[in-house]
């Protein structure tokens, strides 16, 4: 009986450790609110929510060669630091003997800032209103391979940063049944289907998470691609198209053996807009049973809302949209006995 070959072994294997003085994130957070009554069934809320993260965990190799500071400008003369390496016909890396050295480590951090205001308005019993706008930043600060080797840092738009989001909702109670201004007098077996109908919805507004533009080639030659280009324009369109989102001639690839000076997270995708929709029944069926139904619908008017384009400046598909951010419309009835 033939035994198993013995595995091959990688000749540059990748590590991945722990650093020895990793510590635990640590998360500040302030607030402040102000709230005011508006007449009788109305209220106005202003605030602002901070949040600091500290010690946060991330990834970084090592094992890349450390890039030289070379002072220079953007387009528009904006002060920016090059980075560059004396590169070679091949990848270069300190420990020649291995790939990539991913250290995990807790040297990242993060702020946030929004503000907000909030409008809850009641329509006597049967009817609320709430809305609500945030313009907030959130920016983190991180190792970033990419942008110029295993000393570069990074500050920018984190994964989360929306600017803009409103929101607005409603609870609507039908007026039929038992009481109601409709069909009041009903009797028990109308009341029961007829009345205690009640509508909910919520409308949602945000701006898309902004994308990165990239490269996929690895034109800094060490060994790890998805590095920037150089950007000599804004490539923001006035119009944007599926075909075509962004500028992609406001980029071109930096030289062989340098990092390019685009940023992280400069241009932004398609607002995300949803709106949902449920009407829902409660059956009291006895002292201790009760029988809901409810019927739901997601993304009710089937409006797209698009992803972010593929930002890859060395393909064919640049600046083109080719999925959406959001799921097409979903309806789904249910039906709950809590006894």
């Amino acid at each position: 009986m033939l035994s198993a070959p013995p595995p091959v072994r990688s000749a540059t294997p990748n590590l991945f450790v722990m650093d020895p003085r990793y510590v635990n994130p640590v998360s500040h957070q302030w607030s402040l609110n102000l709230e005011s009554q508006i007449g009788k069934n109305a209220s106005v809320t202003i605030g602002y929510l901070g949040v600091r993260g500290e010690h946060l965990s991330h990834t970084r190799d090592i094992n890349l060669l450390p890039a030289e500071a070379t002072p220079g400008s953007f387009a528009d003369g904006t002060p920016v630091t090059f980075y560059r390496h004396p590169g070679t016909a091949g990848p270069t890396r300190p420990n020649p003997n291995f790939g990539r050295i991913s250290v995990n480590d807790s040297g990242a951090d993060s702020i946030y800032h929004g503000g907000f205001i909030q409008i809850n308005k009641r329509y006597g019993r049967n009817f609320q209103l709430l809305g609500s706008y945030t313009f907030s930043k959130s920016l983190w600060s991180t190792q970033t391979s990419a942008a110029g080797g295993q000393f570069a840092w990074e500050k920018g738009p984190s994964e989360y940063h929306v600017p803009h989001s409103f929101s607005y909702s409603f609870g609507y109670e039908l007026p039929f049944g038992k009481g109601k201004p409709i069909f009041g007098s009903a009797n028990r077996f109308a009341n029961a289907v007829i009345g205690g109908w009640q509508l909910q919805g919520i409308m949602l507004f945000r701006s898309g998470v902004p994308f990165t533009v990239g490269m996929s080639r690895d034109v800094a030659n060490t060994g790890v691609g998805g590095q920037r280009p150089n950007r000599i324009g804004s490539g923001k369109l006035d119009h944007p198209t599926l075909a075509q989102w962004f500028d992609p001639t406001a980029f071109v690839a930096a030289a062989n053996f340098t990092y390019g000076n685009s940023g992280l997270r400069i241009l932004s995708p398609d607002i995300l807009r949803t709106v949902d929709f449920s009407l829902f029944k409660q059956f009291q069926l006895s002292d201790r049973s009760r029988l809901q139904f409810r019927c739901e619908a997601f993304n009710l008017p089937n409006t797209p809302s698009f992803a972010a384009p593929n930002a890859t400046l060395d393909t064919n598909t640049v600046g083109r949209v080719t999925s959406t951010a959001t799921a097409p419309r979903q309806m789904q009835l249910a039906l709950k006995l809590t006894f």
